[in-house]
């Protein structure tokens, strides 16, 4: 299984640059690129802290598949 996330789209759609959600998370702009790219597979805390961020449920940015 694979982890994947919609976290650039999601941002593109909302007009929200990795600053922003870096300051909506607590989460470090670096981080959040590569969890974004997928080079990165972010905790279980870092998931719904990017959710939050984004008022969204984790499962709308976040989804496995084999």
């Amino acid at each position: 299984m694979r982890k994947r996330n919609c976290i650039q789209e999601i941002m593109d759609e909302k007009r929200i640059s990795y600053n922003r959600l870096s300051r909506l998370t607590g989460v470090s702009k670096g981080a959040l690129h590569q969890i974004a790219n997928m080079k990165e597979l972010p905790r279980q805390d870092t998931m719904i802290a990017i959710a939050k961020g984004l008022r969204m449920k984790v499962g709308e940015v976040f989804y496995l598949d084999d």
